[in-house]
């Protein structure tokens, strides 16, 4: 009886099914989506800052696709 006790007071024990609460289980709702974008892509954090580095070297420092066709130096 007291392993049990213990058990219940120590560890975690969560409510069973696990939901998943990944945008993929329903697609095609709009309201889920916007929330989704909402919570993880509209805040500033290291996975908008990422992006945003991503796409200023792409427009501003790397070479256009035309002189990047033939290798050469300079």
């Amino acid at each position: 009886m007291a392993n049990k006790d213990k058990s219940e007071n120590w560890n975690y024990h969560p409510d069973l099914p696990l939901v998943d609460p990944s945008i993929f289980n329903s697609p095609t709702n709009p309201k889920l989506l916007v929330f989704w974008f909402s919570k993880d892509w509209f805040t500033l954090s290291k996975r908008v800052l990422m992006v945003i580095l991503a796409v200023t070297l792409w427009l501003k420092v790397y070479p256009s696709l035309e002189s990047a066709e033939t290798w050469a130096f300079g």
